[in-house]
């Protein structure tokens, strides 16, 4: 957990001190343990989205630059994905991700209702945006080094991608998870969650909580 320890005399604070700790949830219902597998459900299809439609604007960008070659590469960074996520759940008529819905990359998603998302809580499923930011991140850097020493970064065999290209997450590959990534609230062996209240936690088995954001899974 984050804790930040001063000199009195001192009006420059000294640097914020962070832990890693690992829990697992015990849900005390039925309903808590649906809500929060629907969270962690949500977080793994909006990053799914959010990756479709980088690679839809990325198609785009290459098809743009044939005439305009000075046409700016799209944008993977947090804060740009987090203002996508905003009009995924609350202005899909805009018409930007209209288009994206009508183009191949968009057609899984062109029939459905994406009203849902509206009813969970809103930072932790927006959070999706940080874990698809760092796997660009870490991509982009990939790539570079492999320019720098004259390699190629080859291709997979699962779906032609790059490596080290972000992976669509897969329902049942690995336990969803979801992360609260601020205003986190602990009461001794409790966890409070957004939107279903407070859960038991068992600090014998793994469950990551990093600092104020805390990724949760069952």
């Amino acid at each position: 957990m984050t804790t930040r320890t001063a000199d009195s005399q001192s009006t420059t604070p000294e640097p914020t001190a962070r832990r890693n700790e690992r829990y697992r949830v015990r849900f005390d219902s039925a309903r808590q343990a649906a809500f929060c597998a629907q969270i962690a459900g949500a977080s793994r299809f909006v990053y799914n989205l959010q990756l479709a439609i980088c690679e839809w604007r990325y198609a785009e960008w290459l098809r743009a630059r044939e005439s305009e070659p000075e046409a700016k590469r799209p944008n993977t960074a947090e804060f740009t994905l987090n203002k996508r996520f905003t009009v995924i759940r609350s202005r899909p008529q805009e018409e930007w991700f209209q288009a994206f819905l009508r183009s191949e990359h968009g057609q899984p998603y062109a029939d459905r209702d994406l009203s849902w998302l509206r009813d969970l809580p809103y930072a932790p499923v927006r959070h999706a945006a940080q874990y698809l930011s760092g796997a660009y991140t870490r991509f982009y850097k990939a790539a570079a080094a492999a320019r720098e020493s004259g390699k190629s970064l080859g291709r997979r065999k699962s779906d032609g991608k790059p490596k080290y290209f972000p992976r669509r997450k897969v329902k049942n590959r690995k336990p969803d998870g979801f992360t609260i990534p601020g205003n986190v609230r602990m009461d001794g062996h409790r966890l409070r969650v957004p939107g279903t209240g407070w859960v038991r936690l068992d600090k014998a088995n793994p469950l990551y909580l990093c600092c104020a954001a805390r990724q949760c899974g069952s």
